[in-house]
């Protein structure tokens, strides 16, 4: 039987993180480090991401702090990081939708528009969220960190678990609004809601 433990966690606010980086009382790299940390602490039971990417996020993340010193800011995400839902491209990564019918897809040559868009304002990409399968009926792995006995529900769902496990730093939900999302999310959200309070900016992740 599975343990009751509340695996989430203050999500914290991006204005704030951008505030400490563009001041030099944070650096990318110190918050990315944080992130991939608590990442591995609690995601082998809350299984909210499909793939972390230590390795990049760690030399982007040494990037854009060189670029901070220098006084150069990419945009409002300098330095954020952010989880990309896994029915979006991001190169270099296989984009797997949750589906055995892509096991053996080759990765992707380049990012999707808003996967670039992001790392043009700053983002850093630190990996990629379950999903269901190609955002549609099957659930996803994911746990609700609030309550791990139970689904986020809906295609968002790991996105969802990765905000609500966050613990201090924030994982943008965003990509991707399917028709199996818009039927299941209140009856989910109802019975096994995830904390979604603003402080969170979880834009637009769909529960």
């Amino acid at each position: 039987m599975l343990q009751q433990i509340n695996y989430a966690a203050d999500a914290g606010r991006i204005a704030k993180l951008q505030k400490d980086i563009r001041l030099g009382a944070l650096s990318v790299s110190a918050l990315v480090e944080h992130c991939l940390s608590r990442i591995d602490a609690v995601d082998p039971v809350v299984q909210a991401w499909r793939y972390v990417a230590h390795d990049s996020a760690r030399a982007e993340a040494d990037l854009l702090d060189r670029e901070a010193k220098a006084g150069r800011f990419r945009g409002p995400l300098h330095g954020i990081p952010v989880g990309i839902k896994d029915i979006i491209d991001v190169a270099g990564v296989t984009t797997l939708a949750n589906s055995k019918l892509r096991v053996n897809s080759a990765p992707a040559t380049a990012d999707a528009e808003i996967v670039a868009a992001l790392r043009l304002a700053g983002a850093v990409i630190i990996g990629k969220t379950h999903t269901t399968e190609f955002a549609y009926f099957d659930p996803s792995p994911a746990r609700n960190p609030h309550n791990i006995a139970h689904t986020p529900g809906g295609s968002s769902s790991g996105s969802a678990a990765a905000v609500g496990a966050a613990g201090g730093w924030h994982s943008n939900g965003r990509l991707g609004q399917s028709a199996s999302c818009v039927l299941r999310r209140r009856s989910f959200q109802a019975e096994h809601p995830v904390n979604m309070h603003p402080r969170h900016h979880a834009a637009g992740a769909c529960l």
